[in-house]
């Protein structure tokens, strides 16, 4: 029996610049919001994500985490200082009653 070693395994090139164009494209979006509240799907037949960006994945799934908590903080941040706006007699009544004009 021969003493060969598998051969490895093949770079899949397509799947690196397909996947990179998707990452490219969240980070994008990550960068530059705009239309923040669009749903997000991975496009179809994208097939598994190359070892190669594992890494990059994982960097970007970080950094969306941090922008959600963010915008958590600045959702609380709104609702406290809207709590502040709201009137503080909710039923106010005229003390006066204007009959000259």
């Amino acid at each position: 029996m021969d003493d060969v070693a598998p051969d490895p395994i093949p770079i899949d090139t397509a799947a690196i610049a397909e996947w990179s164009a998707v990452l490219d494209g969240l980070q994008a979006h990550l960068d530059e919001p705009g239309d923040a509240l669009r749903y997000w799907a991975p496009p179809a037949n994208l097939g598994r994500l190359p070892a190669a960006l594992v890494d990059r994945a994982r960097a970007l799934v970080a950094a969306q985490a941090a922008a959600v908590d963010e915008l958590i903080a600045l959702r609380a941040d709104v609702a406290a200082e809207m709590a502040t706006l709201q009137p503080i007699r909710k039923h106010a009544s005229a003390v006066y009653l204007d009959v000259v004009a």
